[in-house]
């Protein structure tokens, strides 16, 4: 009985998350933005980097703030390109994102004192 007491939160937690992370992917499908994951999470990265060159631990909840400030900037500038870019696919502004988003990373890390050695 015990067990059943402390499992049951984290069982309705599981069966709403399925739920909702299926209407969440029907969505992305129909959009047509399969890889809006690997773009907003590449450019999570950038807003580490960039905390990291600001001398900023990169395990603190300052990066991490950075990390979600980039994140939700780029959510907001796709959900706005949709219409701005009406010639271009939402899924191309998403791979040019993500293609920046990374190339920018790398240069930032290859500016980093001590980092640059890791990176190559």
């Amino acid at each position: 009985m015990e067990l059943i007491s402390f499992m049951a939160a984290p069982f309705v937690a599981s069966i709403l998350l399925a739920g909702l992370l299926g209407y969440f992917g029907q969505h992305v499908l129909r959009r047509e933005i399969l890889f809006i994951d690997i773009a907003l999470a590449q450019i999570a990265a950038l807003g580490v980097t960039v905390a990291f060159l600001l001398k900023i631990d990169p395990h603190s909840q300052t990066a991490y703030l950075f990390s979600l400030l980039f994140t939700l900037i780029a959510a907001a500038f796709y959900a706005s390109s949709r219409r701005r870019f009406t010639n271009l696919s939402q899924e191309a502004v998403i791979g040019i994102t993500y293609v920046l988003a990374a190339a920018l990373a790398l240069l930032l890390t290859d500016k980093a004192a001590g980092a640059a050695e890791h990176l190559k």
